[in-house]
């Protein structure tokens, strides 16, 4: 019997702390906002796991020069508002279109987010020069762009 009680109390304080860090309760504590996501505000973790870049280039005056441009501000104003931190987009210009992805850790803030993809678009930038595509692999981020249709 006294084992039942024990596993009754922990069951209980459990309850209890999953109510009180996802601000069950319409309170607040916690962070979460209610919609079942833990929100951790702090600075993300952008250690580098992995770049990798197209062997391909582009030159200076190509098209693509302004697909990349729009597709990189793109995933950077738009995946930290999704609530999936999650966001593909392709660039409207047909003479070259550039395609992108950006995810980043559902539990960062919105401004953690984008953080961590200034950070993932900044070594992309600076390790893959002139490349026609490329993927930067962060602890809570990532970015990947191409000049075709990719999935991953």
């Amino acid at each position: 019997m006294g084992d039942r009680r024990k596993a009754g109390f922990i069951g209980l304080y459990l309850i209890l702390l999953i109510t009180i860090l996802y601000g069950g309760g319409g309170g607040g504590g916690g962070g979460g906002g209610g919609d079942g996501i833990l929100v951790v505000e702090s600075a993300p973790n952008t250690n580098i796991t992995q770049v990798l870049c197209n062997s391909g280039v582009y030159t200076r005056g190509d098209p693509f020069t302004q697909s990349l441009d729009y597709v990189l501000k793109d995933i950077q104003s738009s995946t930290p508002s999704r609530p999936s931190r999650d966001y593909k987009t392709i660039s409207p210009f047909p003479n070259a279109f550039a395609y992108a992805r950006a995810t980043c850790t559902p539990s960062l803030s919105p401004s953690d987010c984008a953080t961590c993809l200034v950070s993932a678009v900044s070594v992309m930038q600076q390790t893959c020069t002139n490349r026609i595509g490329a993927r930067a692999v962060l602890y809570d981020c990532s970015v990947r762009y191409e000049q075709y249709p990719f999935s991953d």
